[in-house]
């Protein structure tokens, strides 16, 4: 009754949705005029690809919220986060370790299923201050002030070591080694039964 009426549910909810409103028109007003700046852009795109390095071989499959292809057939891949700065940093800093593959999948599966070149990814914080960060590769993509430079052999070589990762996790998984080991211990204090 109370959404039909228009009453909102608390005051913590409202406070959330003006906060929510606000970020977005400060991130369409910020980075509305550089998004796609000669590339085609494509939102909410689902990919799919088989990795048969290992047997029986598995899918992955997922949906990339925009991706931006060039003329000459490379795709920058985006991915928005309602996350701070702060935690965009952290996102980027568990991604060059290892302990996060999901922007590598993503341009695999462009890669795989569509037959486009890595440009890069970009990670972008809608949170507060609007905050972009990644990597870019040098000669598909023009240069970011925002994003790391990679050569195409260091971006190839960080794409290898997330299908690696991916891997590994599939073949401990179905050898029955389904552990409990959280990356950041702190969040499980306060949300974990164990």
């Amino acid at each position: 009754v109370c959404g039909q009426e228009g009453i909102r549910l608390n005051f913590r909810a409202e406070v959330i949705r003006i906060e929510l409103r606000e970020d977005l028109e400060r991130f369409a007003a910020e980075e509305g005029p550089r998004l796609s700046a000669g590339r085609v852009p494509l939102a909410e795109q689902r990919f799919e690809y088989v990795m048969d390095e290992v047997t029986p071989p598995f899918r992955v499959r997922g949906r990339i919220d925009r991706y931006e292809v060039s003329e000459g057939g490379a795709a920058l891949v985006v991915d928005y986060k309602y996350s701070t700065q702060d935690r965009i940093e952290k996102l980027i800093e568990e991604h060059e370790a290892g302990a996060r593959v999901q922007g590598p999948l993503y341009m695999l599966g462009l890669e795989k299923q569509r037959n486009l070149k890595p440009a890069g990814i970009v990670f972008q914080g809608l949170r507060g201050e609007s905050s972009r960060r990644g990597w870019y590769v040098v000669g598909a993509a023009p240069p970011d002030p925002d994003l790391e430079e990679k050569t195409p052999q260091e971006f190839h070589k960080m794409l290898e070591a997330a299908a690696a990762r991916a891997l590994g996790v599939v073949t401990e998984i179905r050898d029955g080694r389904v552990a409990v080991e959280p990356r950041d211990r702190s969040v499980c204090r306060r949300f974990c039964p164990y």
